[in-house]
């Protein structure tokens, strides 16, 4: 490993001790959450090179959050009870139960202890002579920094979601007793396999979700796990002692006392270890944490199988699964971001594709699931009230918003298919989609296109080459996705970077993009992953409340994002419509409210905000459900079909004025394994013939088109465009320049369409 100057690992800063010897190897795989870029040395820490982030060294902690959280009830127990557990002998019998770990397993190996704590485990590891780094979200790793400072052991403070080391760093990885105490144990479980290098061992152990003796206590935190931890601690101290002796008193009792003391544990269960310190905290460990789920031994073998990790065996205590990485997992990772294949744009974080049909909705409440739809459902009952689909012939205007992502692996966002797969996915969608849709042509001549919204993140010049030369073809039009935030809330600059880049990589590398009357700088859509634009997901996924100045300010002229999935976070009150957001921009949620596009009135303020159709279709014609949320979603369990054509056309989408006109902009994940015969097959060949062909009897025009061509089209009907709407493809936005002796407007070049 490769080490900075002596005098740096020497002197401390800010009245830190020295610098270990274990930090100053380690640096060369440390990362920004951030970006994901690497860390230099500063003076009072350490800093990104690219986002300039500053994570500082606190008590010989390296600091890469600000508050524990969820977690701070942890920090309390391991200051208070900071040297209760580190008994050597019980420590090791313990681990060696729950991991299944040997010394042979760790002795000089690099190991990542997730949830350390005040150093329990870590100092069975270190003792059997592994290079240990703890990991922990609270100040507890502080406590463990002291108790280990004579051992090769590196306390880090840091999110399981948001770990701060570059790929395949570890040999070895274990979590003991702590990913049932995260919001979602499964994901923090697969944040981990990244990071072990190829034949590496993860062992993990979490609660048992077989035995039901925790109801009660599951209950009983609901309350405890918001009392004040101090307060909580107080009451344990009396409760517990008092328990402890009455379950000793009736088990002294003949025949009756045992079933009695049962009963009574069962009810209000408390720890009846013989140690009055170790009662009193693993019962203040079962009563304050805000998360602590159980699981079992299916859940948690389907986790490491997905992750692609073999060789599993369990413990000796439930629920202990113990892994191994594959070498062919790590060929697949270092293909994937070899220096030959991928040349990113802008910070590389991963992205989580959300199905589009749906968002999750397991374990939701009523109460939840009512608020999220009170988001919209008001507005959608006046729109059905005072909304009525145009009589007469209507031009029905088509456009398919593909979440584009050659990546994207079914059922985990956050793994990456491998690249030879990402190659073979677009040579196959580039070789049968011009079979699949030539036949079936709109009134004006035109094919069935789809607008592939290719992920910023994701950015690979080999990839974008090949989506650019089907295009070319003319088979759809490339725009921009980006997915950001995931791991730690992204910032306005990062976010801005990351849109230039890309922006510029596809106007001037890939030929892609338009222009404002065919001058200026590079216009592009725009479709936010995970559907949290300016940082309406609550704060996930995103974390940018500036987001829609942030695109207006990089030549964003439209959004595509809206709606989202059933019971989605992000969604807002405005629904079925096309307008112009209210400034000021920089407003949190900035598309809440606007103004509705309307003939006569040209748009000032970019990008559009250009909306699918939000509608409730009743009685399903499969029978599967009563109700539905139609969003527009293209997928296997959700296909095109003529019954949610009429839906989509009761959405009434238009611009103002021009109520003959109907924007229907749908939605898909075009490379989608799962969603093939809907985006390729003769599922949607039927429906788009059924489409044309009937078309007439319908008293409707079809037109297929791209978004730049869609939006070009609203931009038409604002000032005042009758006839053919298909005559106003490149009405403005243009995909090639013009001489500056032929320029009829002038164009903004702040993001603002100008006229």
């Amino acid at each position: 490993m490769a080490q900075t100057s002596g005098s740096r690992s020497r002197v401390g800063h800010m009245g830190n001790p020295p610098r270990s010897r274990l930090l100053t190897d380690l640096l060369p795989f440390l990362r920004c959450p951030l970006c994901e870029s690497f860390l230099r040395d500063a003076d009072s820490g350490y800093a990104c090179a690219l986002c300039h982030r500053v994570f500082p060294i606190v008590n010989g902690v390296v600091r890469f959050v600000d508050s524990a959280g969820y977690a701070d009830t942890f920090a309390y127990q391991w200051q208070r009870f900071s040297r209760t557990q580190l008994n050597p002998e019980i420590s090791e019998r313990n681990f060696t139960r729950k991991t299944g770990l040997r010394a042979a397993d760790v002795q000089g190996k690099l190991v990542l202890d997730v949830g350390c704590g005040m150093g329990r485990f870590a100092e069975v590891v270190t003792r059997w002579g592994g290079k240990v780094v703890g990991v922990d979200l609270s100040s507890a790793a502080a406590v463990a920094a002291r108790n280990l400072a004579d051992r090769e052991f590196l306390a880090i403070q840091a999110d399981v979601f948001a770990l701060p080391f570059a790929p395949a760093t570890f040999d070895c990885i274990y979590s003991v007793g702590v990913l049932h105490h995260t919001p979602n144990c499964e994901n923090a479980f697969k944040a981990l396999p990244g990071f072990l290098k190829a034949g590496g061992a993860i062992a993990i152990w979490v609660y048992s979700g077989y035995n039901k003796w925790y109801r009660f206590s599951d209950q009983y935190r609901k309350i405890t796990h918001r009392l004040p931890i101090e307060t909580l601690h107080s009451v344990l101290r009396i409760v517990v002692p008092c328990l402890y002796w009455l379950d000793r008193g009736l088990r002294a009792l003949p025949l009756v006392g045992p079933p009695a003391a049962g009963i009574v544990n069962h009810i209000v269960p408390v720890n009846r270890h013989p140690s009055p310190e170790l009662r009193i905290l693993d019962t203040l460990d079962w009563y304050s944490p805000k998360y602590q789920s159980k699981h079992t031994y299916e859940q948690v073998f389907r986790w490491f199988e997905n992750c692609g990790l073999e060789r599993l065996t369990v413990a000796d205590s439930s629920i202990g699964v113990k892994g191994y990485a594959t070498a062919l997992t790590e060929s697949a990772r270092k293909s994937k971001e070899s220096d030959t294949n991928v040349q990113p744009v802008g910070s590389v974080v991963p992205a989580q594709a959300s199905r589009l049909d749906g968002h999750k909705t397991q374990g939701f409440s009523a109460g939840k699931k009512a608020v999220r739809t009170m988001r919209w459902f008001p507005s959608y009952a006046w729109q059905q009230i005072t909304r009525r689909t145009p009589s007469g012939h209507k031009h029905l205007l088509i456009a398919l918003a593909d979440h584009f992502e050659p990546a994207i692996l079914p059922n985990d966002g956050c793994a990456r298919a491998p690249y030879h797969e990402q190659e073979r996915r677009l040579h196959e969608w580039s070789q049968t989609y011009p079979i699949s849709f030539d036949r079936v042509r709109d009134s004006d001549g035109r094919p069935f296109v789809h607008t592939y919204f290719y992920p910023a993140e994701q950015y690979d010049k080999g990839l974008l080459d090949a989506l650019v030369a089907h295009s070319r073809e003319g088979w759809g039009e490339i725009e921009v996705h980006l997915h950001h935030g995931l791991k730690l809330p992204d910032t306005a600059e990062n976010t801005g970077r990351q849109l230039v880049e890309v922006r510029d990589a596809l106007a001037y590398q890939h030929g892609s993009l338009c222009f404002l009357d065919g001058i200026g700088s590079p216009r592009y859509a725009f479709v936010h992953g995970n559907f949290a634009l300016a940082n309406s997901a609550g704060g996930y996924n995103c974390g940018v409340d500036s987001e829609i100045k942030v695109l207006s300010e990089t030549g964003c002229y439209a959004d595509c994002t809206l709606p989202p999935g059933l019971y989605h976070r992000a969604h807002i009150p405005k629904i079925n419509s096309l307008y112009e957001c209210r400034e000021p921009l920089e407003r949190p949620q900035a598309h809440r409210k606007g103004r509705d596009l309307q003939v006569g009135h040209a748009p000032n303020v970019f990008p559009l905000m250009l909306q699918g159709p939000l509608m409730l279709g009743f009685v399903r014609p499969d029978g599967r459900r009563l109700v539905a949320v139609e969003n527009g979603s293209l997928t296997a369990n959700n296909p095109p079909t003529l019954y949610r054509l009429g839906l989509w056309k009761r959405a009434a989408i238009a611009v103002k004025g021009r109520p003959d006109w109907l924007f229907i902009k749908l939605q898909c994940h075009g490379m989608d394994p799962r969603d093939q015969e809907v985006m390729l097959g003769t599922t949607i060949q039927n429906f788009l013939r059924g489409l044309v062909h009937e078309a007439h009897d319908r008293a409707e025009t079809i037109h297929f088109v791209c978004v730049r061509e869609m939006v070009n089209i609203m931009l038409a009907a604002c000032d005042g465009r009758d006839g053919n709407p298909g005559d106003y493809r490149d009405y403005r936005l243009k995909r090639f320049r013009i001489t500056p002796t032929d320029r009829p407007r002038v164009a903004s070049e702040t993001g603002v369409l100008s006229r």
